[in-house]
Formats: C-alpha cells, structure tokens, sequence
C-alpha cells in the first residue's frame, strides 16, 4: 500500500512539474511578445540566479527543510 501512495504522491509532482514548466514558459513567451525582455535577457537572468549559490547545476539550494502545511 504504501508504494502505491509513493508512486501517486511521484505522478502528481511529475505533473505539478510538467504545469509549472508550461506556464512559466507561457509567461516567458508573452514577456517576450510584449518586448518586456528577450529570450536572452531571460536567460542570462536565470543562469545569474542559479549561480546565486555557488553551483550553476539549474536548480535551486534550499536551506533547511520545507515546512508542511499547518506547521
């Protein structure tokens, strides 16, 4: 039972993911087309941001766990 609740709790990440991904893509493009940046403005400021931790690996560094909700 519980690795069906593990691999449930993976496909609802995978499609929290994969809908994040989608619309910061869509906002990236309608930046784009309203010339509030272009795509490599965009992506200098994403690979400034992912340096920001001292490793350009394309992810973010936490610090600490997250919190769960209610906590």
């Amino acid at each position: 039972m519980g690795d069906t609740i593990s691999r449930k709790r993976v496909e609802d990440l995978e499609l929290l993911v994969e809908q994040l991904s989608m619309q910061v893509r869509a906002l990236q493009e309608l930046c784009v087309r309203k010339k509030l940046f272009t795509r490599e403005e965009f992506k200098t400021l994403v690979h400034e941001i992912d340096s920001v931790d001292g490793s350009m690996d394309g992810r973010t560094t936490r610090v600490g766990r997250p919190q769960k909700r209610g906590d």
